[in-house]
């Protein structure tokens, strides 16, 4: 996939006009890498996640979308978040995470995340908020994938981009600290306490 995206794009600089222009400048040349990626990617997304990572990793599926139906019931304050916070979880951050799965690549998902954790800031006033928010969030979203669509970003995303550097880079280890916190003895011991 790599290989094609560096094919495709070399193909599009040499045609020239506007394309070759665009590349000069940092800003459009990553505008145009990100398309050549979605357009490379989504040919492959239905083959890569869904029936190659999801089946791979389904068990694992299956027991992060049971952990997080048990975490949807906690009041936000059993997760260590402020009750001021419950404003800013909006059914449209929740209806962006649950929509993750179905974008056409990799790099599409991480810009969505991103852009979840820039329109979460009011309820996520720290590192530590934000990686709850995401819980928070992947929890309401009844994120049926959500350990397969981080092994899949995480892997293919890594592949053709600078994936894990700046606001992407931050805004996907929440992400995929939240999965893995979710699934983790803490949080399980959390909710036995919480559901006691």
């Amino acid at each position: 996939a790599r290989d094609l995206c560096e094919i495709f794009l070399d193909a599009l600089l040499k045609i020239g006009g506007r394309f070759e222009s665009c590349a000069t400048t940092p800003r459009y040349r990553e505008a145009l890498v990100n398309v050549v990626e979605g357009y490379v990617m989504g040919g492959l997304q239905t083959k890569l996640l869904n029936n190659g990572v999801s089946v791979l990793y389904a068990e694992e599926d299956a027991f992060t979308l049971q952990r997080f139906e048990r975490i949807k019931i906690l009041p936000i304050e059993a997760l260590g978040l402020d009750a001021s916070s419950e404003n800013a979880l909006s059914a449209s951050l929740i209806a962006s995470v649950a929509t993750i799965p179905t974008l056409s690549c990799p790099t599409h998902m991480a810009s969505r995340v991103a852009e979840i954790a820039r329109n979460a800031g009011a309820a996520a006033t720290s590192a530590d908020d934000l990686l709850i928010v995401f819980v928070v969030l992947i929890a309401r979203a009844s994120l049926s994938q959500a350990f397969s669509v981080v092994k899949y970003i995480e892997t293919f995303h890594a592949l053709i981009s600078n994936a894990h550097k700046g606001e992407q880079g931050f805004s996907l280890a929440n992400f995929s600290g939240a999965v893995h916190y979710a699934r983790g003895e803490h949080m399980e011991a959390l909710l036995v306490k919480h559901e006691a």
